[in-house]
């Protein structure tokens, strides 16, 4: 190659290398702008302002400040404080590649600074608009402890004492009123724990042991050194236990509210107060089965006569067109079955209320013979259950008294079950309905004054009764009621 071939290979390379290093340095500035974005919206903002700092960008100045808001006010916003949080946030300019995420951590944290404004001015309500407006933790919890004051507070004001001590007890010590909820939280205790002894004592005046000691049971979980429910203790837990006992035995028609009206009604607890109380009877409750059906009848009974011995049993027998010739009686208890009179006579057996189906509406059925018989030989007095449903199904028909079913929950009685001729009265059925229960119900009625005066027969209850009814339905005796509803005179003067 000639020397000014040479020469001029030389020259374009300067000039191109010339233009290139023109080139070069506005290239690696918008490049370094570029990556400096890529930093930003990944979150990496050291690394954006490194990059920015290296572009001669107009735009490279305004971002990189932008940047350090926006990092200064993410790092308020953690730290909770909220003021600086929108202060720096505000001032992040709009071309800044996360303006919209900036704008809402600006929204959060303003809103929840003019919450906490509202709540220092006591507009709790307009507090928690704005908070509720920011998705902060504090916001959150700030939210919800507010809720918790303004609800202990209400509840405090109603005489609610236990759901005001609750969510008194909820609001956190963060919480700028803490002090003031403590206050609240102490006073309803103090309220709770008052009202509660005062209840126990009332419960336990009116008998109701079990619920007297359950109320001073929490007087002694929320102040555990109090020294008057401390004294009380063992009485109200020995008479609590003694309930307890009762109700097993008795069963739900004890404590029921509705089954407490009726007896009151009827006027059973003047005679029990009177002192008649079953003491010396034994009364077999004949049932189809060892069945809660069966237990529930019984208790209605011993809540009636508490002293009495109440037997669940069952009379089986068999018999033809001549009438029975094979009857017997079992207990559930001992699991003993007996010959009907032997079983009598063993038992001591006074009184029999039968709650049980599958009679045929006949008065001179064989079984009815034969009962009748029996309580003239042993001075029985005998109820059953009319049934609930068509004619009368009772086996004992023609020689119990049989006995229909009324509902009633303070207004007028209601009548439930069969009807028919053969009905002699009406009874209340404690807290379930059916005929099952209304028979053992004037079954107890009849051993009060069986308690009186173990003489009496059968038919001088039926006249006491009758005597001694509320009339229902049509005049006389009727197929829905039959003479009514019995209701025990005073115990006073009776012969």
């Amino acid at each position: 190659m000639s020397k000014r071939n040479l020469i001029i290979i030389a020259i374009i390379i300067v000039a191109l290398a010339a233009a290139l290093f023109a080139l070069l340095p506005g290239a690696m500035s918008k490049y370094n702008f570029t990556k400096g974005i890529e930093a930003i919206n990944s979150g990496d903002y050291e690394e954006a302002i490194i990059y920015l700092q290296k572009s001669d960008s107009s735009d490279a100045e305004e971002i990189i400040a932008s940047a350090r808001h926006h990092q200064k006010a993410l790092a308020a916003y953690e730290a909770g404080d909220y003021v600086d949080s929108y202060t720096e946030a505000g001032s992040v300019a709009e071309s800044y590649p996360q303006y919209a995420a900036v704008q809402k951590l600006y929204n959060n944290a303003l809103n929840y600074v003019k919450g906490m404004e509202a709540f220092n001015r006591g507009e709790y309500k307009e507090a928690v608009n704005y908070l509720q407006k920011s998705d902060s933790s504090d916001a959150v919890e700030m939210v919800e402890s507010i809720k918790r004051h303004q609800e202990a507070m209400a509840s405090y004001e109603d005489g609610n004492y236990r759901e005001a001590y609750i969510e008194a007890g909820l609001v956190p010590e963060s919480y700028p009123l803490y002090n003031e909820v403590q206050e609240l939280y102490n006073d309803a205790l103090k309220q709770m724990v008052a009202e509660n002894l005062m209840d126990a004592k009332k419960y336990f005046a009116d008998e109701k042991y079990m619920e007297a000691y359950k109320r001073l049971g929490a007087v002694l979980k929320y102040d555990p050194q109090n020294s008057e429910a401390l004294l009380l203790k063992d009485i109200y837990f020995t008479k609590s236990e003694e309930m307890k006992a009762k109700i097993e035995l008795m069963g739900r028609f004890l404590t029921d509210s509705n089954s407490i009206s009726q007896r009151k009604m009827v006027n059973i607890d003047e005679w029990n107060e009177a002192g008649y109380t079953g003491k010396g009877l034994t009364i077999l409750h004949d049932d189809t089965g060892d069945t809660s059906h069966s237990k529930a009848c019984a208790s209605i009974i011993q809540t009636i006569l508490p002293d009495a011995t109440v037997i669940r049993g069952n009379i089986s027998g068999k018999s033809n067109g001549a009438g029975v010739y094979e009857a017997n009686i079992s207990r559930y208890d001992t699991d003993e079955m007996l010959p009907f009179d032997e079983a009598i006579i063993k038992w001591n057996i006074s009184m029999i209320n039968n709650s049980t189906d599958g009679g045929d509406d006949d008065n001179d059925s064989g079984w009815a013979v034969f009962m009748s018989e029996r309580i003239k030989r042993y001075n029985l007095v005998c109820t059953g259950a009319a049934g609930n449903r068509g004619g009368m199904t009772n086996p004992f028909q023609g020689a119990f008294i049989i006995v229909g079913s009324v509902a009633w929950n303070g207004g007028d009685p209601q009548k439930y079950g069969a009807s028919g001729d053969a009905i002699d009265f009406s009874m209340f059925t404690g807290y379930q309905p059916g005929t099952s229960f209304a028979s053992p119900f004037l079954c107890g009625m009849a051993g009060l004054l069986k308690s009186k005066d173990p003489t009496i027969t059968q038919d001088w209850v039926y006249q006491y009764f009758k005597e001694n009814s509320m009339h229902l339905g049509t005049d006389g005796k009727n197929p829905d009621y039959g003479w009514g509803l019995p209701i025990m005179g005073s115990p006073t003067g009776l012969r």
